[in-house]
């Protein structure tokens, strides 16, 4: 079951309601740079030695994204207008990475993972809480 807790400072509804958005329409963007970013990596690397690992990590970020999707339609919270050009450009960088072979790949996908754990963990040191 999905359910929003938000807490802190945050006393009038519209104040939570906008919190709430803020949060949700930020994640969506970036599981869906993180969905797209795989998406390209595989489509580059998908007969290599690492493309079985990528297609892992890349149905991983699916369930997250299925995730941020329910939690937005779940609080009526629209994508970002920027969500075409996010998905354009995290493909882009997902196929230039692979580019630069597996190394180069898992660097990326290395520095994307640890600012997206960082970026959570922000979260939940914050005065609010999605879960």
């Amino acid at each position: 079951m999905l359910r929003v807790i938000v807490r802190g400072a945050h006393n009038s509804s519209a104040a939570r309601q906008a919190l709430i958005e803020k949060i949700i329409r930020v994640d969506h963007a970036g599981e869906l740079g993180a969905d797209r970013i795989y998406a390209g990596q595989l489509a580059v690397l998908k007969g290599s030695s690492v493309g079985s690992v990528i297609k892992k990590m890349w149905d991983e970020e699916k369930e997250h994204l299925d995730t941020m999707e329910k939690l937005a339609a779940k609080h009526n919270v629209p994508h970002t207008v920027f969500s075409p050009v996010f998905s354009v450009a995290a493909y882009a960088l997902g196929v230039g990475s692979a580019l630069l072979g597996k190394e180069g790949a898992m660097a990326c996908t290395i520095a994307v993972e640890e600012l997206i754990g960082q970026h959570y963990n922000d979260q939940l040191k914050g005065d609010h809480l999605i879960l």
